[in-house]
């Protein structure tokens, strides 16, 4: 899980960590919270059991894409064109893996 947000500069994983490389200190830190705030958000309306699962994850995709965070763009992209029982299977995933990026990068703030 800490693969995500440990250092714009540890070799760790370089492409989940790339997008942190063009800030300096202060604005991975502000770019860090609102990754944080935007899932942690995200993570509630996706959770609740009317939300409209494609949309949500159609822009969840776009966002973690943008940031180099594949697992969770492949997740997102999962749930945009399912229903019924391969609906719940993707969204479950796609809960999972956002999860792990909000505590990753939980982590990396406190590490700051």
């Amino acid at each position: 899980m800490g693969k995500y947000f440990n250092s714009a500069k540890e070799e760790e994983s370089p492409i989940l960590l790339s997008w942190l490389g063009d800030y300096d200190a202060e604005e991975q830190l502000e770019m860090s919270q609102v990754v944080q705030v935007a899932l942690t958000s995200d993570y509630r309306l996706v959770a609740a059991e009317n939300c409209d699962l494609p949309a949500l994850a159609h822009r969840i995709k776009g966002s973690a894409h943008a940031l180099g965070i594949n697992e969770l763009a492949n997740a997102a992209k999962a749930c945009e064109g399912v229903s019924g029982l391969a609906a719940v299977q993707a969204k479950q995933r796609l809960l999972s893996e956002m999860e792990k990026v909000i505590q990753a990068v939980n982590r990396w703030m406190k590490s700051r």
